[in-house]
């Protein structure tokens, strides 16, 4: 039989920067170490096994399934409801490692009907842990929203009733002071966001969306990002759901952390607003009066970041594929064109090219006041100072004259969908050259008699 020593010589060697996970497997010791964690009549050696098979459960799959298979999860079940200090702390890992391994695994540790209850008595009992006064608690707290976030995660989803009762407690912890606290519930809500609308709307109902508002505004970019990621899942949902998310006054605090040139979040602003933009033309216009959209058309400009200039070119594309012909017009009068063009200068991707290409084409397109069937009578927006509907065809004009040779470059590249769309773009932008010329000519002033 084993003894305390000999079971902390294994956890030394698996604590090891390559740790020697197979060789541990090989050894046949997982059963032991597993009956270990039942030993109540000597808390050392428990303490130890849970070590071990914790750090054998981050190994890969085949190390996990030998956890599994040795009946670990149903004595670490019992340790979650009837240890503390290190060892529940290390009870909770373990479970979050084999959580996190495989759908399969994932769901043998949710079938286990004392988890998730015990999990959210462990968050709710620690609430209010913070560093300064209970770091052991604090850790415990955090390792079982991590392990809460390991159960939502994977394909396919898991069953969904199992989990719900964990959505209420950590809408309660929004509140928490901790920033990593807030950042890892946040993580945890947009996994539990992510599959059909019905999920998401399960977290708005259990109240997390005004909590999550606020956090736009903390000072904590990490919590920032996780919170703008929730968020940005949120408006992947439908139409209806985006405007709950606009109501509740999100374009403010998404506006100001675009604004901020020392932000590191814009990636994650960019990429929300693109999913809002992708929604109705009442949504399209909420963004274009919060003023976000200028500052897209600066990060796009200004930004040294491919992604975020690649977000930026998306929301900026998704407002030309569905906004009206006002709305077009407006984006091309906050100067958008050059920007866009300018992704397509020694494009890294391909993709970005695309996004970039259908954007211009349905600026183009829809920008124009007299094409025939891109705008229609109640779209038009006419010119300030007289009723001349082709002063958009000069504006669009105007507006691409410079990016043409850009654009004109891909209209023989070998990719077929890049050089059909910068044709079009081609044929739009000439089609306005030669309206511009008739009109041109037709207002010529009389010679005099």
């Amino acid at each position: 039989e084993l003894h305390p020593p000999a079971p902390r010589h294994f956890r030394q060697a698996l604590a090891q920067p390559v740790p020697p996970i197979q060789e541990v497997v090989n050894a046949r010791t997982i059963p032991t170490f597993v009956g270990h964690l039942g030993d109540t009549a000597c808390p050392e050696l428990q303490l130890e096994a849970a070590w071990i098979i914790t750090n054998i459960a981050s190994g890969d799959g085949d190390h996990t399934a030998a956890v599994v298979g040795a009946g670990a999860i149903r004595t670490l079940e019992v340790l979650l409801q009837g240890s503390s200090g290190e060892l529940l702390i290390q009870a909770i890992w373990a479970l979050g490692n084999i959580a996190g391994d495989s759908a399969d695994h994932r769901d043998q540790v949710l079938c286990r009907p004392g988890v998730v209850p015990s999990l959210v008595g462990i968050m709710r009992r620690f609430q209010e842990a913070s560093a300064p006064t209970a770091p052991r608690d604090l850790t415990c707290l955090r390792n079982a929203i991590w392990t809460a976030t390991n159960l939502f995660r994977g394909f396919p989803r898991p069953a969904r009733d199992l989990l719900e009762p964990v959505l209420p407690v950590m809408t309660e912890l929004l509140c928490h002071k901790d920033e990593n606290v807030l950042a890892d519930v946040s993580w945890t809500l947009f996994y539990a966001s992510d599959g059909p609308d019905e999920y998401i709307q399960q977290v708005i109902d259990a109240g997390a969306l005004p909590h999550l508002v606020k956090l736009l505004s903390h000072k904590a970019s990490q919590v920032q990002k996780a919170v703008l990621k929730a968020v940005g899942k949120f408006v992947t949902g439908s139409d209806s759901m985006t405007q709950q998310i606009i109501d509740s006054g999100a374009l403010v605090p998404i506006s100001l952390l675009l604004e901020d040139e020392h932000r590191d979040v814009h990636q994650e602003a960019c990429w929300t607003v693109s999913n809002i933009a992708a929604g109705t033309s009442e949504q399209i216009q909420a963004l274009i009066s919060s003023q976000i959209m200028l500052h897209l058309i600066r990060l796009l400009q200004e930004s040294h970041d491919n992604q975020v200039r690649e977000e930026a070119a998306w929301a900026i594309s998704n407002v030309a594929s569905g906004g009206k012909a006002e709305q077009i017009r407006m984006l091309l009068g906050l100067g958008c064109v050059a920007p866009l063009a300018n992704l397509l200068v020694g494009a890294w991707d391909m993709r970005v090219a695309a996004v970039a290409l259908e954007g211009l084409e349905n600026l183009c397109r829809k920008g124009m006041g007299s094409a025939v069937g891109v705008a229609s009578s109640s779209e038009r927006m006419c010119a300030p100072e007289d009723n001349d509907l082709d002063y958009w065809d000069l504006i669009v004009y105007n507006s691409f004259k410079e990016i043409m040779p850009i654009v004109e470059g891909f209209s023989i590249t070998g990719v077929e969908d890049l050089r059909v769309r910068a044709n079009r773009i081609i044929l739009c932008h000439q089609w306005v050259s030669q309206q511009s010329t008739r009109t041109s000519r037709s207002r010529q002033s009389p010679s005099p008699s």
